[in-house]
């Protein structure tokens, strides 16, 4: 990459050469106040705040908008720049009401700091304040205080560049121009929240969180959301042991600096005063049936021992819990209940981990990394609607084609977001899917435009987003990559974290990194005990099968994470089978009436991991302590599998990682200070190169 140097205020500084006055003076560390600037979006300097003088220009120029040269040389501090600063924030302040004390954004708000660094105390003002509207709900989730507004465009350029709504506008000409929506229309922007985060003055705020705290009273911890497979990056915010809110984090190489609605307001189960609290077996002389996490451990012991003879336990878990508990939960299963019948609960018909799948992964041809979208001349798009399942990797689609010229053709079953973007469209039939897609790769329809544009692709992108339909793909997936090797494959499935849950070995017939259980010695871990299972589990089905005619006879049900809706044909086969041991954040059918019942954190309780669809590890950090004296699941099974065999075990998530990373599943050299705070990729041993021959 090119670079240039210049200077600022006599400080050399060296910079890309695609950089801004603005961006070189931010890495210089030296402080230019900005307001409409943003780094996610195109720059309008409409704000004129970040003036500077330039050497060789007559004119004052907004360092937003003015390209590096190299040898340039900027002065901000000159009397020219401050006062031309300060005439504008006093303009800002004409009609901007003094309720700080008031504003949710009192104490993150750049204003605040703008005004306090730049333009000092005191007011010319000496007229009325002009009166505009304080609370005007735009949406379902945002309000808008007009008076506080300083028209810096960033809530619409969102909308227009970022989430393509294009659902706030400018209305109005001069003092009275405002933002506000287009007429008949209603803020149902998905990604609304962020709206609150670009707002540098606390004009638009959401409802979830009007008057509830301040920024100093409240615990900030960095984290990851779960509440689908993207994984973006987010901030915790808590207060009391209370979750209080959820923020976007800045993580280009995951989810830029956005969140979806969906992820960001889905926190009222964290605090829930229903969620479960203490542990309960079945017969316990307390009037609840509750009793002491020791206990509980005991009785799971006592009814793995009465259990007998390996092979009668399934495992049935649900898609969002983290790397950690997957990993302990399918070591558990195979080496003290002596059985791999591990089902990952993936809804009617969905994906689970087969040889086809295990060898797509393995073959190199699916996309390394979410980043490469950015870069992909041609993306085909298949399924479902992305912006409703993975909605911020609809963003990142756009923005591959309106910022770097991608061709964008869709075949998805309903309408979304993204079809404006797109140079072709059609509607697909879901139960068609697989011979839709063969028909495009076979070319039997001439002039295929999606067909002729993946053969001419030089970075080619398939995004398949299939649902339950994507296993019964992967034959037809293997012939479109068939038509051009710079084609790679984005296999996306509705589970939050069945990535991770594959990658560690929670599947019925491979281990950690994928390896075949196939009887050899080198499939069987010693270390997890003398019972792991020398052949595959079960497939769904059976499993199903065999608890309803009584061939398993126990079955351990696992939730963590966030709360969960078993499938009926799952629920109903494990209430027939004689024990039952639950993990659950809530009371249920599947928990209520257990032989053994755990309640389970929720994912603001936990620290762990989570893996992205593109294989990056991601980490959650524990943001609120939870119920009570509660157990991390690993605790519980490692506790359980010390009463059982003898085996001392550690539980923390921290040491169950470092299990994880010795395990051969591709995460090896990580730990959980590597990981922070973007992530890390995998690194399987079949995508490393081989160390050459010979040297030193």
């Amino acid at each position: 990459m090119a670079t240039v140097k210049i200077k600022i205020n006599e400080q050399e500084v060296e910079v890309p050469a695609s950089a801004t006055v603005l961006e070189a003076a931010l890495k210089a560390g030296i402080d230019v106040p900005y307001m409409c600037y943003h780094p996610g979006m195109k720059v309008v300097a409409v704000c004129r705040v970040c003036q500077v003088e330039v050497k060789g220009m007559p004119k004052l120029q907004t360092a937003c908008s003015t390209p590096v040269k190299d040898g340039m040389e900027v002065f901000t501090e000159t009397p020219a720049a401050k006062k031309a600063r300060q005439g504008t924030v006093e303009f800002w302040l004409v009609n901007h009401p003094l309720d700080c004390p008031i504003c949710d954004k009192g104490g993150e708000c750049p204003l605040q700091d703008v005004t306090y660094n730049v333009r000092g105390g005191g007011s010319r003002l000496r007229d009325p304040k002009v009166n505009r509207v304080k609370r005007k709900p735009l949406g379902e989730h945002i309000v808008f205080d007009a008076e506080r507004c300083i028209l810096c465009w960033r809530c619409t350029r969102f909308t227009q560049d970022i989430s393509g709504s294009e659902q706030l506008q400018l209305v109005n000409r001069g003092i009275r121009t405002e933002i506000d929506t287009p007429p008949g229309v209603t803020l149902t922007d998905p990604f609304s929240g962020n709206l609150a985060d670009v707002c540098p003055v606390g004009s638009l705020t959401t409802r979830e969180f009007r008057f509830k705290s301040r920024p100093w009273e409240m615990t900030a911890v960095e984290s990851t959301c779960t509440a689908c497979p993207v994984g973006c990056s987010n901030t915790l915010w808590s207060k009391v042991g209370v979750v209080q809110r959820m923020t976007a984090r800045e993580n280009l190489h995951v989810n830029d600096y956005w969140l979806c609605d969906r992820g960001r307001l889905d926190l009222g189960f964290v605090n829930d005063p229903s969620r479960l609290v203490r542990p309960k077996v079945a017969g316990s002389e307390e009037s609840d049936g509750s009793t002491s996490w020791e206990d509980a451990a005991r009785a799971f012991a006592a009814t793995i021992q009465a259990g007998g003879k390996t092979g009668t336990w399934a495992v049935l878990a649900s898609p969002h819990a983290t790397n950690e508990e997957y990993f302990a939960l399918q070591r558990f299963a195979r080496g003290v209940l002596g059985s791999s019948d591990l089902v990952l609960d993936t809804g009617p018909g969905g994906p689970e981990l087969s040889p086809a799948r295990a060898a797509l992964i393995r073959s190199g041809r699916t996309l390394p990394a979410v980043t490469d979208i950015d870069g992909a001349d041609v993306i085909f798009q298949f399924g479902g609607d992305l912006e409703a399942t993975h909605p911020v990797y609809s963003l990142r689609v756009r923005k591959a084609v309106r910022n770097h010229g991608a061709r964008l053709h869709l075949a998805t079953a309903t309408s979304g977001g993204l079809d404006r973007d797109a140079a072709s469209v059609r509607r697909l039939d879901l139960a068609k899917a697989a011979d839709t897609l063969s028909k495009v790769a076979s070319g039997a329809a001439p002039g295929e435009p999606v067909r002729d544009a993946l053969v001419s692709a030089r970075r080619g992108v398939v995004i398949v987003n299939a649902g339950s339909e994507n296993d019964r793909l992967l034959g037809a997936i293997g012939d479109i990559l068939k038509l051009n090797p710079a084609l790679k494959v984005f296999l996306l499935d509705d589970g939050s974290n069945l990535t991770g849950a594959w990658d560690s070995g929670f599947a019925a017939a491979f281990l950690p990194g994928y390896t075949p259980v196939d009887g050899s010695a080198a499939s069987r871990r010693a270390d997890w005990g003398e019972r792991v299972p020398a052949s595959a589990g079960r497939s769904r089905a059976d499993v199903v099968a065999a608890l309803k005619n009584g061939t398993i006879q126990n079955v351990l049900l696992f939730n963590s994470g966030r709360p969960w809706v078993w499938t009926p044909e799952l629920l109903d086969a494990a209430l027939v089978a004689e024990a039952r041991v639950s993990f659950d954040l809530f009371p249920g059918r599947g928990h209520d009436g257990a032989t053994v019942a755990f309640p389970s954190p929720s994912m603001a309780e936990v620290d762990g991991t989570v893996t992205a669809p593109d294989h990056r590890v991601l980490l959650l950090r524990r943001s609120v302590p939870g119920p009570e004296r509660l157990w991390h699941p690993a605790m519980v099974l490692a506790r359980v599998e010390n009463i059982v065999t003898g085996r001392a075990r550690p539980g923390a998530p921290v040491d169950v990682f470092r299990d994880l990373a010795r395990s051969g599943a591709g995460y090896e050299g990580m730990n959980y200070g590597l990981i922070r705070p973007e992530g890390r990729p995998w690194s399987p041993a079949w995508t490393r190169a081989a160390a050459p021959a010979g040297g030193s």
